[in-house]
């Protein structure tokens, strides 16, 4: 069973913006909806709503999380080989792998524009990625690709 909208909602589209797979749909200023068939189940359209409007597959409301507290995913660099399927999974582009597929790390390349749905931690069949807080304004993603650059040198060696 899909997340459901409840009457609380104003139409501030708020929850549209940031749905990772478009599941929500609607006019601006009315109650939206969402489709089942679209919808994973990621919460981010709670996350983002201030009026607590949304519902999980459960039936219990989703609190609204602000950006800064919302989980990233992070990954354990002595596991990840990075093979990719977490980059064809991201509905919203946000991941890269440093090195080559099957040698590489998948790293954060977008913080901001990740929307914390989780999707790369379920398909990591490694179990590589979790998702967990961490300080968006001190993440830079060339920093974090240097680094995983040097891991993987230090590998070859």
């Amino acid at each position: 069973m899909a997340h459901l909208i409840t009457d609380r909602c104003d139409g501030c589209s708020a929850c549209v913006r940031q749905c990772p797979t478009q599941a929500i749909v609607g006019t601006f200023k009315v109650r939206y909806q969402v489709e089942p068939d679209l919808c994973i189940d990621c919460s981010v359209c709670g996350n983002v709503c201030a009026r607590g409007a949304v519902h999980d597959q459960h039936g219990d409301p989703v609190p609204h999380v602000a950006r800064p507290d919302r989980l990233r995913p992070v990954v354990d660099t002595t596991v990840c080989n990075g093979c990719a399927l977490c980059l064809d999974i991201c509905p919203v582009a946000c991941r890269s792998v440093t090195g080559r597929k099957f040698f590489g790390i998948s790293y954060l390349t977008h913080s901001l524009r990740c929307t914390s749905c989780g999707e790369c931690a379920t398909i990591c069949i490694k179990h590589a990625i979790t998702m967990e807080k961490f300080d968006l304004r001190s993440y830079n993603p060339d920093t974090e690709r240097e680094r995983l650059d040097e891991v993987l040198a230090a590998e070859e060696t």
